[in-house]
């Protein structure tokens, strides 16, 4: 099921409308945890289009990280998926997201 859409805002400055951006990433009803039957995230969707700055905020023990690491193969997802320049990278390792272009960087 595709995730559903947020309206965007129009444009200032001649820009085009984030509606017509490439969509890059798509996290899509991903459900993800450390131990089964617990999750961390449930049923997270997001959508990151080009050029667009993007923020996760939230408290400790929140599931930022749990996201991060699942987008970025850390971690598998138990349901969802995440789709990277419209190619399926769910559970693929993190070397292979790498050569994708993706890094992540943990907090020390």
């Amino acid at each position: 099921m595709p995730p559903s859409r947020s309206p965007r805002p129009r444009p200032t400055h001649g820009k085009p409308a984030m509606s017509e951006a490439k969509v890059i990433l798509t996290v899509a009803d991903v459900e993800a945890g450390y131990i089964k039957g617990v999750p961390i995230l449930n049923g997270v969707n997001l959508e990151l289009t080009r050029g667009e700055l993007v923020s996760i905020i939230g408290p400790n023990g929140a599931g930022k990280s749990t996201l991060i690491k699942t987008i970025f193969g850390l971690l598998t997802p138990w349901r969802g998926s995440v789709i990277l320049r419209d190619e399926e990278v769910s559970g693929l390792k993190p070397h292979s997201m790498v050569a994708r272009d993706v890094g992540y960087v943990p907090q020390t």
